[in-house]
């Protein structure tokens, strides 16, 4: 039954907009293979990473991708209470396990997948483990295409100063 209620309400926090089923399924996957909470902006980051941007190739481009308010407005049933007054507090986490559990195996993006109900257990735990593999590989990539944008390689991490210190003997 409360796998029924998330369809529920995933169909009415995505009113059926092709945009917002592809933002809160990433959102919602981020959030269930994260081993920590997030801040607002962390998650607001890496949506707009994990939603497929073509043509975004900088920092800046992204950045006007990031719309950490819609982000959070569709998500806010599945996710604990946050404070909009610290968007940099890890604070973003799902509201409890059984979100957690629907995402993983019955969220709508995942279903087909599950839906032969006579699959055995041992056959069901293994499309649990395979789809909890794609859901860390998916991060993964989230984080690839981040160190794939242009800034890195060409911009220095690190200060002058910094670098500096670290050369000093200790």
């Amino acid at each position: 039954q409360l796998s029924e209620l998330y369809i529920s309400l995933f169909s009415r926090c995505t009113t059926n907009n092709p945009e917002n089923r592809k933002l809160v399924a990433v959102t919602l996957e981020v959030l269930a293979i994260i081993r920590r909470p997030l801040s607002i902006i962390e998650l607001a980051w890496a949506v707009a990473l994990g939603t497929d941007q073509e043509g975004v190739t900088n920092v800046a481009a992204l950045a006007r991708l990031v719309d950490p308010h819609r982000v959070m407005s569709l998500i806010q049933q599945f996710v604990a209470h946050v404070n909009f007054g610290d968007v940099k507090k890890r604070q973003v986490r799902l509201v409890q396990q059984s979100v957690k559990e629907f995402i993983i195996r019955d969220m709508p993006s995942n279903r087909p997948n599950l839906q032969d109900q006579a699959i055995s257990r041992t056959t069901h735990q293994g499309l649990i483990h395979q789809r909890t593999g794609s859901l860390e590989a998916g991060l993964v990539d989230i984080c690839i295409k981040y160190l794939l944008l242009d800034e890195f390689g060409r911009t220095d991490l690190f200060s002058e100063e910094q670098v500096a210190i670290e050369e000093l003997p200790h």
